[in-house]
């Protein structure tokens, strides 16, 4: 091979990697932003601009269930960390541990748990789909069905 045709596959190699580290670069801050917009409306009790952050087959029962438990009136999060963002090899899905402390009336006692949330690349955009505990569980603690939230 002549050294004029090597040097440019070399170029195109490393511009190829390049791109692909920019985008997994670009995904894992789209990823933290999805995920701080959906604790930080959860923080305070903004529970209907918090389902936006959710796949879209799961935001109606999340909203009814929050009204249903009168959540915006009883449910109340004194704070969120969030402690560990991991993407998934294929860049499609993530895995998010946060800290959660809130307390549901008429309780007076805090709880706090480590939740793992199980994000989902939908159409462009991170959605929750999952999680493991917390006071979401009554809709996000079943196994989602990816199949439910293809387009026609």
């Amino acid at each position: 091979m002549h050294p004029r045709p090597l040097a440019l596959l070399s170029l195109l190699l490393a511009l190829a990697a390049g791109c692909a580290h920019t985008q997994r670069a670009d995904s894992s801050r789209a990823l933290k932003q999805a995920a701080e917009g959906f604790h930080h409306r959860i923080r305070w009790g903004d529970f209907r601009s918090a389902a936006e952050y959710l796949v879209p087959d799961r935001r109606r029962p999340f909203s009814e269930a929050r009204e249903r438990g009168q959540d915006e009136r009883d449910l109340s999060f004194s704070d969120y960390e969030l402690e560990q963002l991991t993407l998934a090899e294929d860049g499609l899905s993530a895995d998010v541990v946060s800290r959660l402390r809130w307390t549901r009336l008429p309780s007076l006692v805090e709880k706090s748990e480590t939740v793992h949330s199980h994000f989902v690349l939908l159409r462009g955009q991170w959605l929750l789909a999952e999680q493991d505990k917390g006071p979401f569980t009554d809709v996000l603690g079943a196994p989602w069905d990816p199949g439910a939230d293809k387009a026609p």
